[in-house]
């Protein structure tokens, strides 16, 4: 299993900078393809909907058909096992089985998602109230709860809306939970390893996010159908992310969005869009190079290239190969490592070139000329990873250093990337709104050489004048029938809420901070007690309390 380095805030520049735009021939697989999935054969596992009604196809990867299953409703999620059975849910929640010879053997209710574990066992998704992540035996018996849902370490947070999963070469798991949103990791006997909070790239992951596995250790994300510009999202599993592309740039038929996708091991991805249809993606390698983040252009001094950023939809970069002397011979060959390191940075312009193969086997190369500086200065910055709304905050560049003399500093305060503000290197802000917001600052030395830098921080709201907790219906003592309003204080950090009617968080939901909100309350005789329970979560909340307050139910006249 790969060591697990979690990093809240990993997206630095690389949300700021999108690497090349890599490009993929798309092929269509089936027209009506609604959900699609892989068998341990290679076959590409369909279902989907057309004029005769919903089906399940399993297909040769050039799109041949090996048979047909009639389906008696739209599937929505698929998946195959070593033995040549293929694992249905569809749109009304059963979860069925069709053995090698296409004949319905067990049927079972309650499902959201199938997929098959690395190790041949089937895994499926209950949505509330029986929500949890189980081990299926072939007849569709639960073997054992991986993980139940409910707020605390080991459980699914997201209780009501479709979650998406898959399954990783080591036998792991990763599940997409939108509502936080968060990649969770789950290890083969169900132990949560840890999580990927996905609030900080400022995309609003909805009902339907997609998750995907593909080969060297890479994760794919799509934010669902309601997640705003559609986007893929490259990860380390849950050890940070690495970049991003809008689907559009990917192949501009993939713009409408992803409605469910698998990859193969070789890097092909299969995609049911959210226009319809199943696509396969052959994508191509795309090169990218640039001076290693910390290393400097100084001529005379070592300087580090970094092609990290180069990349291949859906696969990952096998070798880098390096001319560093400009004689078209990639005489350096970096094997599987980014980046290589000249001893001494020549003076003026010099161009270096990269050789990139991807995991299908296709290649691309590219070109990078940077002209090396005497005295480049070293833009450093410190800033916080959370400030509150109307908080003051300190953001510092005092590491910031040159041997070209005195620094002078710039600062972009408000992630437009114009350096507006002329200031010393601390600067106190005050930030007026929510969100994610890129901070900059540019140093430049007394010869006119300059050298900018980035960090992200997350802005959340200013908690409202009271004591932390929550007051049912404004306060009184009693009110008439179930539907009430909440008034929420939260904590200066918190960034949601989840609330409840029970102590044990059974069907919590996860709401966005607001002073009052509305609730409905448990069913109870007029006349009984009612309470509601809530937690706030957030970069800021170090301590989890629960925080309570009751009313009495009573008969509506």
């Amino acid at each position: 299993m790969h060591r697990i380095r979690l990093r809240t805030a990993a997206v630095l520049a690389l949300c700021s900078a999108f690497p090349v735009a890599a490009t993929a021939a798309v092929s269509d697989i089936s027209a009506g393809g609604t959900a699609v999935g892989l068998s341990p054969a290679g076959t590409i596992v369909v279902g989907g909907v057309d004029a005769t009604g919903g089906f399940v196809d399993e297909l040769r990867p050039d799109g041949s058909r090996v048979r047909r299953i009639p389906a008696p409703a739209t599937p929505v999620s698929v998946a195959a096992d070593a033995g040549g059975a293929i694992y249905v849910v569809d749109v009304s929640g059963e979860l069925r089985r069709y053995s090698s010879a296409s004949d319905l053997s067990d049927q079972q209710p309650g499902y959201s998602a199938v997929a098959s574990g690395a190790d041949g066992t089937i895994l499926g998704l209950k949505p509330a109230p029986d929500c949890g992540l189980v081990r299926l035996s072939p007849s569709l018996e639960i073997l054992s709860t991986l993980a139940g849902c409910g707020v605390g370490t080991g459980q699914l947070y997201e209780l009501e809306a479709r979650l998406d999963m898959s399954a990783l070469a080591d036998g792991s798991l990763l599940v997409a939970q939108p509502e936080l949103p968060r990649l969770t990791q789950f290890s083969a006997a169900g132990a949560q390893v840890g999580s990927l909070p996905l609030a900080s790239l400022g995309v609003s992951f909805s009902t339907g996010a997609q998750v995907a596995a593909a080969p060297a250790g890479r994760v794919w994300i799509a934010p669902g159908p309601r997640g705003g510009s559609p986007m893929i999202w490259r990860t380390e599993g849950i050890a940070g992310v690495l970049d991003m592309q809008p689907l559009s740039l990917v192949a501009p038929r993939l713009a409408a969005g992803i409605r469910d996708m698998v990859v193969a091991a070789d890097g092909t991805a299969y995609l049911a869009l959210q226009a319809g249809g199943v696509v396969r993606l052959d994508g191509q390698p795309e090169a990218a190079v640039r001076v290693a983040p910390g290393s400097l252009s100084v001529a005379g001094a070592p300087m580090t290239l970094d092609a990290s950023l180069s990349w291949q939809p859906f696969a990952g970069i096998t070798r880098y190969e390096w001319d560093l002397d400009g004689d078209g011979v990639f005489e350096t060959d970096a094997g599987t490592r980014p980046t290589t390191t000249i001893a001494s940075a020549p003076r003026g312009a010099a161009s270096y070139r990269v050789r990139v193969t991807g995991s299908a086997g296709g290649t691309a190369t590219g070109t990078f000329t940077i002209t090396a500086s005497p005295s480049a200065p070293i833009a450093a910055l410190a800033v916080p990873e959370w400030a509150v709304v109307g908080r003051r905050v300190v953001l510092g560049a005092g590491a910031s250093s040159s041997a070209g003399g005195p620094l002078s500093f710039r600062w972009d305060l408000d992630g437009s990337g114009t350096f507006r503000t002329a200031a010393g290197p601390r600067v106190n802000h005050v930030f007026g709104r929510r969100g994610r917001v890129i901070i900059g600052v540019r140093a430049s030395s007394s010869r006119g050489e300059s050298n900018t830098t980035f960090r992200t921080i997350t802005v959340l709201p200013k908690p409202p004048r009271g004591r932390v907790g929550v007051t049912v219906a404004r306060g009184a003592r009693t009110q008439a029938g179930r539907q009430t309003q909440l008034t929420l204080v939260w904590p200066a950090g918190a960034r949601r809420a989840v609330v409840a009617n029970s102590p044990s968080f059974a069907r919590a939901r996860v709401l966005p901070l607001n002073r009052r909100m509305p609730w409905r309350l448990t069913k109870r005789a007029p006349g009984s007690i009612s309470t509601v329970y809530v937690r706030f979560i957030g970069p800021g909340v170090t301590t989890r309390l629960t925080y309570s307050d009751e009313v009495i139910t009573a008969a509506t006249r």
